[in-house]
């Protein structure tokens, strides 16, 4: 799962967009985390997963997180928009990935849902779940 993980953070830096950080959530949101995250950035939470069969499926949820530098809470959550929205369209054009060990695909993409969880006079958090991925180990 990590080493999905780590390749699924490879592959959405390689898009180039908007975002400043790419990275796993690690609680960035709370504490003195924060303050060492450039941003928008998006953090990539494991869900869930079936491991143990031949092609497991694994889940994660993408948290495209902006700043609010925006009283009104309508602006902030279109500019947090005009970020999540072109890794959307690129993930459904650039489903399949690799690294040396495995290949991976994403599946299921039109179940993958584009809600906002926060927005406060701090953060503007947009979750896309779920992202699933198909994942074939090469031999």
């Amino acid at each position: 799962m990590y080493q999905t993980q780590q390749a699924l953070i490879a592959h959405l830096q390689s898009a180039t967009l908007a975002a400043q950080t790419i990275d796993e959530y690690a609680g960035q949101l709370t504490g003195s985390t924060r303050q060492r995250v450039d941003y928008p950035a998006i953090f990539i939470l494991y869900r869930d997963g079936t491991v143990l069969k031949q092609l497991p499926d694994i889940q994660f949820e993408l948290l495209f997180v902006s700043t609010n530098k925006y009283h009104d809470n309508e602006e902030a959550e279109k500019n947090a928009l005009q970020t999540a929205e072109p890794y959307c369209d690129w993930l459904v054009d650039n489903r399949k990935f690799e690294d040396p060990e495995s290949y991976y695909e994403l599946i299921d993409l039109q179940q993958a849902r584009l809600t906002t969880m926060m927005n406060n006079h701090q953060w503007t958090v947009l979750s896309l779940k779920p992202l699933t991925i198909q994942v074939d180990r090469q031999v």
